[in-house]
């Protein structure tokens, strides 16, 4: 869970990952939109797939594991050893589902901390709940920075994310299978390999579970 105060003052990424060698490079550079606020980064592309704009494209930032959209190509810069961060795949079927149950969990979490402020007569302005597809982070961003009986508040409404988030089959599978390292050397599931989620161990009961995200 992060606290997020003047979230209207950055819109690109400030701190990005590691650079990236040139022998990892496979697919090129592109610039892709990526967060609440619409930054725009510069992407190295991990995959073999010629990237088409509005292609929306999984990656991985110093916050950790985003959805993004591709824009385009990015013009080759003098220093080109720096990225933003890398785009591990496409958005698969199951990405898509877990993304969609993702936001509904942050919606919720917004409507509770913005009614905790109304009821706690509150000046602090909450703008929005913004979730990652590692499902572990969650974003809140306040307009300006808040104190602790709303940061605590904005804690156990974490908690209560992550309980929901830990039910889901799909989190499981980013957990045990690629887990929080997906797409780096720490990674177990194969993703770090050059054949990237085609040769994921789970990434058949990943397709399995693509009908039943809960479980149930």
């Amino acid at each position: 869970m992060k606290t997020v105060p003047d979230a209207t003052a950055s819109k690109t990424l400030a701190q990005p990952p590691s650079a990236i060698s040139v022998e990892e490079r496979r697919g090129g550079m592109y610039l892709a939109r990526v967060g609440c606020l619409g930054a725009i980064g510069r992407f190295e592309n991990d995959t073999s797939l010629q990237l088409s704009r509005n292609k929306a494209v999984v990656v991985r930032t110093s916050r950790g594991v985003e959805q993004a959209v591709v824009l385009g190509r990015a013009t080759n810069c003098t220093d080109g050893d720096n990225s933003d961060g890398r785009i591990l795949r496409g958005m698969r079927n199951e990405d898509e589902v877990l993304w969609l149950h993702l936001q509904s969990l942050a919606k919720e979490a917004f409507q509770a901390c913005s009614n905790w402020l109304a009821e706690h007569q509150s000046s602090a302005t909450l703008l929005d709940v913004e979730p990652l597809l590692d499902g572990k982070t969650l974003y809140f961003h306040f307009l300006s920075s808040v104190d602790a009986e709303i940061q605590l508040q904005v804690d156990e409404l974490a908690a209560i994310y992550e309980q929901h988030v830990s039910k889901s089959k799909f989190a499981k599978l980013v957990e045990h299978g690629c887990g929080p390292g997906c797409g780096t050397e720490s990674a177990t599931g194969g993703c770090s390999s050059k054949g990237g989620c085609a040769v994921c161990s789970v990434a058949d009961a990943c397709r399995r579970s693509a009908a039943n995200p809960d479980g149930a």
